[in-house]
């Protein structure tokens, strides 16, 4: 964070989240590609994986 500081200009605030939000962000990156999944958008950038598109992954469990 402080070399952050030092690059950015003085007119840019960092705003750090709260311990609680960084210690469960894979929880909720994960629930928000749930939601992404739900409303039929992709989910799956290909500038983050690597594939040749993005695409909308995962599959909806319904209980028995």
């Amino acid at each position: 964070m402080k070399c952050l500081e030092e690059y950015c200009s003085k007119n840019i605030t960092l705003i750090v989240p709260e311990p609680e939000i960084i210690d469960f962000k894979e929880a909720l990156i994960f629930a928000f590609m749930g939601f992404l999944f739900s409303k039929g958008e992709n989910n799956c950038l290909k500038s983050a994986t690597g594939a040749k598109s993005d695409s909308i992954g995962g599959y909806l469990y319904y209980p028995l």
